[in-house]
């Protein structure tokens, strides 16, 4: 009797531990569904944003993200991907409270930038629609900074399912906003609105849950502590922040390029291609990127022979995964992107096919790109991002130097980013053999 109830007591505990209620494919699920669903509101709304807006005004939104991303990458110097990293609350909400204070004058001086060189800017990127709202970028920063702090802190806890009902309140609201403003025939206004309306309800749900639940932790923090942890993390701001910066270039640049070199509506078409197909899937791996840096954090730690495996399993399981949903993609895409999106929309849909490569590679690789952080490795940060926006700036050289049509300069961007995101794996899986010998 005795030994069935041990057996049973095990049975329990494996199970336990395998459980879909509290395992990583539950996380990864939990994580994905919100994701889907917030995203899948934008992309089911993008049939009605399509026929509100013009290929130019999708252009100007593209270019304004676009910058916003750039700049919004850095605002908090990187501190923030260091807020799951330390084993004491203490030291975490004193990162946050060191990044936050960060956010807030890296918004004043962005501020003043556009304030001051409002028309240089305007003129560089060839988007005269920009211009009235350029007052909307430290705004925009200000709430993608504050939301990827908070969004740390609850990777930090685990707390996956908060996150999600993030990712579906920024949908709607997103939605909502440029919907409405659309239908009154606010046209930049609107769609750029929408999205920072977006940023900002995501945001608010995680706040208000980090002011309940680490009220008391809040006491610990302090200017001396503060200082500490900025000393302790130095080599995010000096080698993360450049890198990220780097990253950002090698996302955000090619809308920017393309309106330069052929205009906003060239930009508009290649935009919703990736509003369409890139976003979701990007945002998907978000998710489980989220989810792998809270359970491989630890790993890294206590076992680096689990946290070489997870990296391998996770890696493997995104690339059939990936196969899977892209390749019906690139199939039915062209044909169905005037049917959905509207005639004056059937040359994005060209763009998919030309993208494919791009998608996959960012969608398996992506995720994996938290190994250097976690393993504190910014210094290969840093070079994997310069391999990457070389590849960008070859790309448009090649462009240049051979006047390419816009399908053509497309897959010539698709073709260097996916070399760009294989360099990223390549990175990571590096960086984590290394571990592992040091460990031994």
């Amino acid at each position: 009797m005795g030994i069935l109830s041990n057996a049973r007591s095990r049975l329990t505990s494996v199970a336990g531990a395998v459980s879909p209620r509290e395992g990583f494919v539950r996380n990864i699920l939990v994580l994905a569904g919100g994701t889907i669903l917030g995203q899948g509101i934008v992309v089911l709304a993008s049939p009605i944003i399509t026929r509100l807006y013009n290929p130019a005004d999708l252009g100007t939104l593209a270019v304004y993200s676009s910058i916003l991303g750039i700049i919004s990458v850095i605002s908090g110097m990187r501190y923030e991907t260091a807020i799951p990293l330390p084993e004491k609350d203490e030291d975490a909400v004193n990162i946050i409270s060191l990044t936050l204070c960060i956010i807030v004058l890296f918004s004043i001086v962005v501020a003043l930038a556009c304030l001051v060189f409002g028309n240089e800017i305007v003129h560089l990127v060839n988007v005269p629609a920009l211009e009235p709202v350029l007052w909307l970028v430290p705004i925009g920063v200000g709430m993608i900074g504050v939301y990827q702090v908070f969004g740390n802190w609850a990777t930090r806890k685990q707390a996956f399912h908060l996150v999600a009902r993030t990712k579906i309140n920024q949908g709607i609201g997103s939605v909502l906003v440029q919907v409405g403003l659309g239908f009154l025939g606010i046209k930049a206004f609107g769609l750029i609105a929408g999205q920072i309306v977006g940023q900002a309800s995501g945001a608010s749900t995680l706040i208000r849950l980090y002011g309940r639940q680490e009220r008391p932790t809040l006491r610990a923090v302090s200017i001396k502590r503060m200082c500490y942890c900025a000393r302790r993390y130095r080599r995010f701001p000096s080698i993360a922040a450049p890198a990220a910066a780097l990253n950002s270039v090698t996302v955000y640049i090619p809308a920017i390029m393309l309106t330069v070199l052929f205009g906003p509506q060239v930009a508009g078409w290649f935009s919703i291609t990736q509003r369409a197909i890139g976003m979701p899937l990007n945002l998907i791996g978000q998710s489980v990127a989220q989810v792998y840096v809270g359970k491989a954090a630890p790993l890294a730690r206590s076992s680096p022979v689990k946290f070489k495996r997870l990296f391998l399993r996770l890696f493997l399981r995104l690339s059939g995964f990936g196969l899977l949903l892209i390749v019906p993609i690139v199939f039915f895409a062209p044909r169905l992107f005037t049917i959905v999106f509207g005639a004056s929309w059937k040359e994005s849909g060209a763009y998919v096919p030309l993208l494919a490569g791009l998608f996959i590679t960012q969608f398996v690789s992506s995720p994996l790109g938290g190994t250097l952080d976690i393993l504190e490795r910014q210094e290969l940060f840093l070079s994997r991002e310069a391999i990457r926006v070389a590849f960008i700036i070859i790309a448009f050289v090649v462009i240049k130097m051979f006047n390419f049509p816009p399908r053509s300069a497309v897959a010539t961007i698709g073709t260097a980013g996916a070399l760009g995101y294989a360099v990223y794996a390549l990175f990571a899986w590096h960086a984590i053999k290394q571990h592992a010998k040091r460990s031994i």
